[in-house]
């Protein structure tokens, strides 16, 4: 059986991240769990913050990149997806102020190192509020979807198939 139980600022160390919305959460492997972005007080965020699940401690890595703009991550934003897969962390979309996003990015938990990928195949639209679904089959109705192989290769694929493999599904913006 599983149950919640409520951690208290002593159950752990170092700094959590701040309180906020629109934020992603993300397990990498079984030790860590990667905090990405949101919103605080009408401020959108880029941060990284990690939670070391084996040691209890709170940090946030250094982390080196390079976008198509010059920045080492992506922009500030909330409302995005976040998907794990093995140690890489995949961002996609969101919305920063009044602005939908549509750029894709990978971190590497390994090194924490930023990545922007540029697209293969039909890239979705710009869009906020979006979800992810993993493994297996579904019985979903979905009108418009993007669907990302990433078994093989990083290939987005518009009204792709079920498959039975680690997938990105982009709903209708």
């Amino acid at each position: 059986m599983h149950y919640w139980v409520r951690a208290f600022a002593s159950d752990f160390s170092g700094t959590p991240p701040q309180p906020r919305s629109g934020h992603t959460a993300v397990p990498i492997g079984k030790s860590k769990i990667v905090v990405f972005g949101g919103l605080l007080d009408k401020k959108f965020l880029s941060d990284i913050t990690v939670y070391d699940i084996e040691n209890k401690l709170w940090f946030q890595p250094e982390c080196t990149g390079n976008g198509s703009d010059g920045q080492v991550g992506p922009n500030p934003r909330a409302f995005h997806v976040a998907v794990a897969i093995d140690c890489h962390m995949f961002i996609f979309g969101g919305r920063s102020g009044n602005r939908r996003l549509g750029d894709f990015w990978v971190l590497d938990t390994d090194i924490w190192q930023w990545s922007e990928l540029t697209s293969f195949g039909d890239l979705p639209s710009c869009r906020s509020f979006v979800c992810y679904r993993s493994n297996g089959w579904s019985y979903q109705l979905l009108d418009h979807y993007h669907h990302l192989d990433a078994a093989t290769q990083l290939l987005w694929l518009r009204k792709g198939c079920l498959s039975l493999v680690a997938e990105v599904v982009v709903g209708q913006s």
